[in-house]
């Protein structure tokens, strides 16, 4: 009216202090409703202040029947806190689906990462698995675990207690040895030797030792072995637990065994020569690197004495008138390889 808004009808009884009388101008009345006005579209307003409270209105323009002409607007006032409560109080299931989905979210995507993980790691485990059996049974040198003096069964810790070189050098297949005590299968020549090394081994006197001993095979004959004794780490409450490796070692013993004897028999050879024998560097001292026993019969010098120009050299022996002459003959003829014969003194 005129411009004003003005009450036509209010829901509050007559008597009640906050009633507003038909034809009160609503003094406080904001753009809401102005715009319900003029644009004829129900309009929600925000939130508003006046002398009544904090409210906030939905305002729906009516219109007359016959004209189509805005003719007033039915406000509905909710007070802002109950507005607010009945949003929250609506939120609330929906919240609690929507943290449900969530939770549930997380749940799937850290049970998805633990599955990664596991995955990779038990790839990473059969890689590691293959690699170590590949080592273990390919290995040059013979692999076993031992509890204290007796070999470690399969049935304990699967095909990994003995490998097949320690099988081959040995003789022995893993189930016999499972019955047996090292003891049993040592040289008796070595058997002391060992005994009282994994003795220091096992009161924690050394870490570990390795040492060159004979086993007995099945059939009776022996092998020379080279032997680590190392403790076995990473296995809980089992200090008796130890890995013995072997490395066959025969073949080299037999071939210093032979030089021994080739030695042996030249030196005796050679001691029964007339005269004497010697090997020497090619030096203007001759000095020797082997002088048969023959040399005390010929010079009065034992061998000892001209190893090395220990005492003397050999050409402290040649009488001064030869030793050029004997020289410059060596230097002519042993770059040709030719023999040499001469007569000196």
């Amino acid at each position: 009216r005129e411009g004003s808004v003005v009450f036509l009808v209010d829901s509050e009884p007559p008597d009640s202090p906050d009633y507003s009388p038909p034809g009160q101008v609503y003094e406080e009345a904001g753009e809401a409703i102005r715009t319900a006005f003029t644009s004829g579209r129900t309009v929600l307003s925000e939130l508003q202040t006046d002398r009544w409270g904090t409210w906030i209105s939905a305002l729906v323009p009516i219109k007359a029947h016959d004209t189509g002409k805005i003719i007033a607007i039915l406000g509905i006032d909710y007070p802002a806190s109950e507005w607010y409560a009945r949003i929250w109080k609506r939120m609330i299931p929906d919240g609690i689906i929507v943290i449900s989905i969530l939770l549930l979210f997380f749940a799937l995507l850290r049970t998805w990462s633990q599955h990664s993980t596991l995955k990779y790691l038990s790839e990473k485990l059969v890689l590691d698995e293959s690699l170590y059996h590949s080592i273990f049974d390919q290995a040059p040198i013979g692999i076993a675990i031992v509890n204290n003096k007796n070999f470690v069964s399969q049935s304990e810790y699967g095909q990994m207690a003995i490998n097949p070189m320690f099988e081959r050098i040995l003789g022995w297949e893993s189930d016999e040895l499972s019955k047996l005590n090292w003891m049993e299968i040592t040289h008796p020549d070595d058997l002391q030797a060992d005994l009282d090394k994994f003795e220091q081994f096992k009161t924690g006197k050394i870490n570990d030792y390795s040492m060159e001993k004979r086993f007995l095979r099945p059939d009776g004959s022996s092998v020379w072995t080279n032997m680590q004794v190392s403790p076995l780490l990473g296995v809980a409450g089992e200090n008796s637990m130890h890995l013995c490796l072997l490395e066959d070692i025969s073949a080299r013993k037999a071939a210093v065994e032979a030089l021994k004897e080739s030695e042996r028999s030249k030196s005796v050879l050679l001691s029964h020569l007339p005269g004497m024998a010697y090997r020497c560097n090619y030096d203007r001292n001759w000095t020797m690197q082997y002088v048969s026993y023959g040399c005390f019969e010929l010079t009065g010098y034992f061998p000892e004495s001209l190893v090395n120009n220990r005492h003397l050299s050999y050409n402290d022996l040649i009488a001064p008138e030869y030793r050029d002459l004997i020289w410059n003959e060596w230097l002519r003829l042993l770059p040709e390889r030719l023999p040499f014969r001469y007569e000196y003194e």
